[in-house]
C-alpha cells in the first residue's frame, strides 16, 4: 500500500488551512503593531526636542539679560572713575520668575 493513496480525513485539510489563516492574520497584526509604537517614539522624540528648544530659549535669555545688566554696571563704573559717582546708584533687580506655558 502506498502512502499517496491512503485517504486523509477532510477536516485534516480545514485545520491546516485554518492555521495559515491564523499565521498570517498574526503577522499582520505584528506588522501593524510596530507601527504604533514607531509612532509613539517618534512623537516622544519631538515632544523631547520641543522641551529642549524652550529650555535652550530660556536659557540664552537669561544669559543675555546678565551680560546686559553686567555691561550696564561697568558702563556705570567707567562714568563713576570718570567723577560722575550718581551713576553708581543701581536699583536692586527684582527676582523675575520665568514664565510657563
Amino acid at each position: 500500500m502506498n502512502v499517496a493513496d491512503d485517504k486523509k480525513e477532510p477536516w485534516l485539510n480545514l485545520l491546516a488551512l485554518t492555521t495559515v489563516i491564523l499565521a498570517v492574520c498574526a503577522t499582520l497584526a505584528t506588522f501593524k503593531g510596530g507601527g504604533f509604537s514607531t509612532r509613539s517614539v517618534l512623537r516622544q522624540n519631538q515632544a523631547s526636542d520641543q522641551w529642549a528648544y524652550y529650555e535652550a530659549k530660556s536659557i540664552k535669555g537669561n544669559l543675555y539679560e546678565m551680560d546686559r545688566e553686567h555691561l550696564v554696571r561697568e558702563v556705570k563704573l567707567l562714568e563713576a572713575g570718570k567723577g560722575n559717582s550718581a551713576a553708581l546708584e543701581m536699583p536692586a533687580r527684582p527676582w523675575k520668575t520665568p514664565r510657563r506655558r
